[in-house]
């Protein structure tokens, strides 16, 4: 449905990274969520070989990202990420 997006947590469901990783190009969003979908990266690094285009995140319809406070940079891309309708960044 969303070409070009890196990862999408979508409708109740969880993505949980497990371990750090490294990313090589760049997208519409390193991370989509919407529909009380959750991506969990706490404590992780995330790294960029070559260039990370596009929107950091886009956090919609009491979807979440959660950092544990890692800041809004911690995920890659060229531009800001937003958030609406209930969309959080933690």
């Amino acid at each position: 449905m969303w070409l070009g997006l890196k990862v999408t947590a979508q409708r109740c469901g969880i993505v949980r990274v497990i371990g750090n990783y490294t990313i090589a190009a760049g997208g519409l969003a390193h991370v989509m969520a919407w529909g009380q979908g959750v991506f969990d990266c706490r404590n992780k690094t995330i790294t960029v070989s070559g260039s990370a285009t596009g929107k950091r995140y886009d956090i919609v319809t009491n979807a979440v990202i959660q950092t544990a406070g890692a800041g809004v940079n911690l995920l890659p891309g060229n531009s800001a990420g937003t958030t609406a309708t209930g969309g959080q960044y933690a």
